[in-house]
């Protein structure tokens, strides 16, 4: 963890800040493709973990009582979420809803509102595509080009990395004395990422069973352990959709989070009452396009989807019968 703070710390500093005031994140996420050989996968962390004498608490915090029983376990979520979020339904809930909802958790909008890039839409624009980078970097195991077929996947690595940067970048701030970076608000975030594409998918099976079918006992147990992996206490981490949605609710219905809980697009009427800066760049950064490196890098997970797409055909048979 000490090697891993470090690496944080050298390329966050050394990457050049945009505007003036934002400074990008991904070369720390990119730079673990390569770095320290095979020796941080997942499968070797979990042994790591299981072999400390916090063994009996990673036992019961992951469900499973070996390292190789929970990694078979992690992969195959991992897989699955992969899987979903690769697909146009999941893209378009993302990109229309679930980035712009966070802000909807009164703490993280007064959170982002404090710091200084919060009303540049090319700086916005960046940081949401730049979030989609480090999610792919997670869900197909932060490898790219030959180092997929020579490394060890690392999503759990890259998962305490984006834990660290976190509380490092965030936890300073504020407001009234009350600490802005908390639990609440990464449980709401974790949610606008877990449970509004979930909803999605239920809503179209509801019309296509079999051409929508997904495992949601996989899906949340890859969120299970991602917001384990952030430091989220588990009693804020759902375990299925019926305790995500209950989640969901309740976040509405305490005046933490404004807006309607059954509204999970762009029409949500909540977004009209987020601070007017945020709203109007959040706005204005939809139409600015991707400069070319980040063009480039979501490019380079194309034939990370196609492998997923081929690798689960018989899904897509199901897909094509429809009913």
């Amino acid at each position: 963890m000490e090697t891993l703070r470090t690496h944080w710390d050298t390329n966050h500093q050394g990457s050049t800040p945009m505007g003036g005031t934002y400074r990008p994140a991904l070369a720390a996420f990119s730079a673990l493709e390569g770095w320290w050989g095979a020796s941080y996968g997942d499968r070797e962390l979990a042994r790591a973990m299981f072999a400390s004498p916090r063994a009996a608490d990673m036992a019961n915090i992951v469900g499973h009582p070996t390292a190789d029983a929970f990694a078979a376990a992690f992969e195959a979520a991992r897989d699955e979420a992969f899987y979903v979020f690769a697909q146009p339904l999941s893209i378009n809930v993302l990109n229309g809803f679930s980035f712009k909802a966070t802000y909807l958790h009164q703490d993280v909008e007064r959170l982002f509102t404090q710091l200084p890039h919060f009303q540049n839409p090319n700086v916005l624009r960046f940081r949401v595509m730049e979030t989609a980078r480090i999610m792919l970097r997670l869900l197909w195991g932060n490898m790219n080009g030959l180092w997929r077929g020579v490394y060890e996947r690392r999503t759990l690595l890259t998962t305490l990395l984006l834990g660290m940067m976190h509380n490092r970048l965030l936890r300073q701030h504020s407001h009234q004395g009350r600490p802005l970076y908390n639990q609440s608000g990464v449980a709401f975030t974790l949610l606008t990422f877990a449970y509004a594409p979930a909803q999605a998918w239920r809503d179209k099976q509801a019309q296509m069973p079999q051409g929508y079918g997904f495992n949601e006992d996989q899906w949340y147990y890859f969120w299970r352990i991602f917001g384990s992996l952030l430091g989220l206490h588990s009693q804020l981490i759902p375990h299925n959709h019926d305790e995500a949605q209950e989640m969901w609710y309740q976040f509405f219905a305490n005046g933490i989070c404004r807006g309607n809980p059954h509204s999970l697009d762009y029409r949500q009427p909540g977004f009209s009452s987020l601070n007017v800066g945020l709203n109007n760049a959040f706005n204005a950064a939809n139409n600015v396009a991707p400069d070319k490196m980040t063009t480039l890098d979501l490019l380079s997970f194309f034939p990370s989807w196609l492998v997923t797409q081929v690798r689960n055909h018989p899904r897509w048979r199901e897909f094509r019968k429809g009913r």
